[in-house]
């Protein structure tokens, strides 16, 4: 699910496909946020279950603001090898049911 997602149509294909992966079942619990001029960091766990297992990873979130808009966004793994492998699996079990890897190689 990594990559560079430009403009608003291809970010939220980006959501999409990561809502797809999970099967509709991802949770994102927020801890902490961080505000200072137009930068925002978010710290944030998301959770998904697989196979009767609660898979969770860390992220930070680091955004610009335009205004009241978000002109930029890094969503950033605490723990990147943790996280490639839970998607990874969400991807191999979205191949088996629904012939779709949602895009994750």
């Amino acid at each position: 699910i990594a990559g560079d997602h430009r403009g608003r149509d291809a970010v939220m294909r980006y959501f999409e496909r990561r809502r797809r992966l999970a099967g509709g079942r991802m949770t994102i619990v927020e801890h902490a946020q961080l505000a200072k001029g137009d930068t925002v960091v978010r710290l944030a766990d998301g959770e998904v279950e697989l196979d009767g297992e609660r898979l969770r990873w860390r992220t930070a979130g680091v955004y610009r603001l335009a205004g009241t808009n978000i002109a930029e966004a890094w969503l950033v793994p605490l723990d990147l090898a943790a996280f490639e492998e839970i998607w990874h699996r969400l991807a191999r079990r979205s191949q088996r049911e629904l012939g779709d890897d949602g895009g994750v190689v």
